[in-house]
């Protein structure tokens, strides 16, 4: 009996021993697992450290960049302003000066015609004192101030007809001798009584501004209406281009005295002869 407690008291010693080192090498293996795992969230908690300390660096250095960008866009914003303000105040300048010498061409042309016409009148008045012959025409072959104005004697003797090739330039005279005296020495010409001056166009360099009433590819009809025109006392003609035959009325050294004209006869029987209005006539240059 005692061997038998004997036995098992050494069977349970044996145990003892064997739970005893299965529990140590137990804790052994947890110890290390845990101590594993505590060295895992500190590699994780540098990780996320450095992770944190570069997102900082990062952040910083795009709020640099930002922050250089947007003073380069308000200098650039700033420049453009300037730039805008500098061409705005550069185009005015230039707008202003360019009507100031549009101003002075215009000043300058309105002068050139004036000299002509003084040319003319001295030409007229030199030719006048010179000939004998030129002083008695008023008397004998030619018509006197006060009767051009009721006759149309120097309107019926201008060239009915006039080709596109002839340039023209218009010239004012205050008498029917200095008229007489341009138009004697050439062969085509067209006269244009207004207001007591007369304006003498005739082949020159210069310029010749007319009223365009209508065009037509049938010329014997255009002169028809020349004639019609003559006889009531206005300075028609027609000029021939290439396909088309154009009416016109009267002759004049600049834009507004033939617009002034053409507003002047509107009303009179120009508009019962041709059959249209001043709506659809056209002042320009000629030929």
């Amino acid at each position: 009996m005692d061997k038998e407690n004997i036995d098992l008291k050494f069977i349970l010693i044996i145990v003892a021993i064997i739970v005893a080192f299965v529990s140590l090498i137990w804790v052994g293996v947890v110890s290390s697992q845990i101590s594993n795992f505590n060295r895992k969230i500190s590699d994780t908690q540098t990780t996320v450290a450095s992770l944190t300390s570069y997102m900082a660096s990062t952040t910083s250095i795009l709020n640099d960049r930002m922050a250089k960008i947007q003073r380069s866009l308000i200098t650039q914003q700033s420049t453009i302003s300037s730039l805008t303000v500098y061409v705005k105040n550069l185009y005015s300048d230039l707008s202003g000066k360019i009507i100031t010498e549009d101003q002075k061409i215009a000043d300058a042309q309105s002068n050139l015609s004036s000299l002509k016409s003084q040319i003319a009148n001295v030409l007229a008045n030199l030719a006048t004192l010179s000939s004998p012959s030129v002083q008695q025409a008023p008397q004998t072959s030619q018509p006197s101030s006060s009767q051009a104005a009721s006759s149309p004697s120097f309107i019926t003797g201008a060239n009915p007809s006039m080709s596109s090739n002839v340039v023209l330039t218009t010239v004012t005279a205050t008498t029917l001798s200095a008229v007489n005296s341009i138009i004697s020495s050439v062969s085509t010409y067209e006269v244009t009584q207004v207001n007591g001056l007369y304006y003498v166009a005739y082949p020159g360099s210069g310029v010749t501004y007319s009223i365009q009433i209508l065009s037509s590819p049938y010329p014997d009809r255009v002169l028809a209406l020349v004639q019609s025109l003559r006889s009531a006392g206005i300075p028609a003609f027609k000029i021939d281009y290439s396909t088309q035959s154009a009416l016109f009325i009267g002759v004049f050294p600049t834009y507004m005295t033939a617009l002034n004209y053409a507003n002047s006869v509107s009303n009179s029987n120009v508009v019962s002869i041709v059959g249209s209005g001043i709506s659809s006539w056209l002042v320009r240059q000629i030929p």
